[in-house]
């Protein structure tokens, strides 16, 4: 009972941890791409071909951490990188738009507000305990637009290790790239029989988050102003960083 209990644990705390879609359109003649445009040529058209026929993608690499794959997925969204920053890092409400998740309180912050650590519970089907962790997780602004959440955990009962990032990339047309990057090793060696299982739950947790990101301004007109005004202060407070030739330490291809 116990090893079952842990494998379905496992199979909820990844779903947290994976997100995203893409879109790929060449530029107008003479147009400079945007740094979204640029990020997505580092993948190859095999999966770019997935996108237009799916809407989404999903991209695992093999993980010198874990038996669990390193999980890439990609989105649009109607939202400019800021916007969506300042949604995604409101952390305390993930629990009203992340699947199975109930409890999302922040436990701590620093750096100016740039670095928290929130405090996660996850509801587990009867008769199955609920699983708890906490992550920390820093806000960094990028010279050219480009902004991210970047997490690592502090403790869980599910894992011995997950970090990732949400990236926003400046796209056309004032929407952005989102890239969702997750590393997820679990602690139990029967991890591998819920990996297929994990992957399904990432991609419903996936389009959750986007439809939340895409909705909130129609949705919460006066929240996405508080919600914006917070985020400027905490940037305003931490110097935007540098990145060579718009690669961050990231491939997926």
């Amino acid at each position: 009972m116990r090893i079952i209990t842990m494998l379905k644990k496992l199979t909820k705390v990844v779903a947290l941890s994976f997100f995203t879609i893409i879109s790929i359109q060449a530029p107008l003649y003479g147009q400079i791409p945007s740094s979204g445009e640029l990020a997505l040529k580092r993948l190859d058209q095999s999966n770019q071909n997935r996108f237009f026929k799916k809407g989404w993608v999903q991209i695992l690499l093999d993980s010198k951490d874990g038996p669990w794959p390193d999980n890439y997925m990609y989105s649009i969204l109607t939202v400019t990188p800021f916007e969506a920053m300042a949604i995604f890092s409101d952390f305390a409400s993930h629990k009203d738009f992340v699947p199975d998740m109930i409890k999302s309180d922040v436990v701590k912050t620093g750096d100016n507000g740039s670095k928290v650590q929130v405090s996660f519970k996850l509801d587990m089907p009867w008769p199955f305990p609920d699983s708890y962790f906490t992550m920390e997780d820093s806000l960094n602004q990028y010279v050219g637009g480009v902004y991210d959440v970047t997490w690592t955990q502090v403790k869980s009962d599910a894992s011995e290790k997950s970090d990732g990032h949400a990236r926003f990339y400046p796209y056309k047309d004032g929407k952005t790239l989102l890239e969702y990057h997750s590393v997820v090793v679990p602690n139990s060696s029967l991890a591998f029989l819920v990996e297929r299982q994990a992957m399904k739950e990432a991609k419903r947790a996936m389009l959750a988050v986007r439809d939340h990101i895409n909705g909130f301004k129609e949705k919460f007109p006066g929240k996405i102003k508080k919600n914006l005004s917070s985020l400027a202060i905490i940037m305003k407070k931490n110097p935007k960083k540098k990145t060579e030739g718009n690669k961050f330490p990231i491939s997926a291809n």
